[in-house]
């Protein structure tokens, strides 16, 4: 406990508060977080876990609410839909998942046919139609989420470690950032 007091000097820490860090910490054990995202619909968060599992948490209480698997092999990246209590995840088996985080099912799984390449990198377009995967190939691939239609893929010359979309001018702009040492910047017309 004390490294918490170091770290955040002043913080009030009752009972609550411990009993709250003391969750957390018991969850360590379920495998490494390798991603990790906000759900906006309820302020709560997901995590994508090595186990190849993801979690939908309760943030003020450190519950698990609902813990999905699908993944053969380790869930690499996760990102949360912007006004929907629905996540997409992407693991080392190449495969995207569309999961509804009340029931814990899983709505859709999305593969490029013929691609082996696990997935790096998620993120959502604005909106919550259009998803964006990064794999280790080097390609961003975009599907769109209501039927799960591949809308298009860009080679970025090598492997996808992050993605991020611009939610503003110009919208759907993707920013990677890759394992050459590079980030680059792509404006698909999806």
């Amino acid at each position: 406990r004390e490294w918490v007091k170091t770290i955040f000097p002043g913080l009030e820490m009752d009972e609550a508060f411990w009993k709250t860090i003391d969750k957390f910490y018991d969850h360590h054990s379920l495998g490494k977080i390798n991603g990790i995202a906000y759900v906006p619909a309820c302020q709560r968060f997901v995590t994508a876990s090595s186990d190849g599992k993801i979690r939908y948490w309760n943030s003020d209480t450190g519950d698990i609410l609902k813990c999905m698997g699908g993944h053969h092999g380790s869930m690499n990246a996760v990102d949360a839909l912007p006004s929907k209590l629905q996540a997409v995840s992407g693991g080392a088996d190449g495969f995207g998942r569309l999961w509804d985080l009340e029931s814990g099912k899983q709505l859709l799984a999305m593969h490029y046919p013929g691609v082996s390449a696990p997935i790096n990198a998620v993120a959502v377009f604005p909106g919550g139609q259009k998803v964006a995967f990064g794999h280790e190939d080097g390609y961003v691939r975009i599907w769109k989420l209501d039927m799960g239609t591949p809308l298009c893929s860009i080679n970025t010359g090598s492997a996808v470690r992050g993605i991020a979309i611009n939610p503003s001018n110009p919208m759907g702009q993707i920013i990677t950032a890759n394992a050459d040492g590079y980030a680059w910047v792509f404006t698909p017309k999806v």
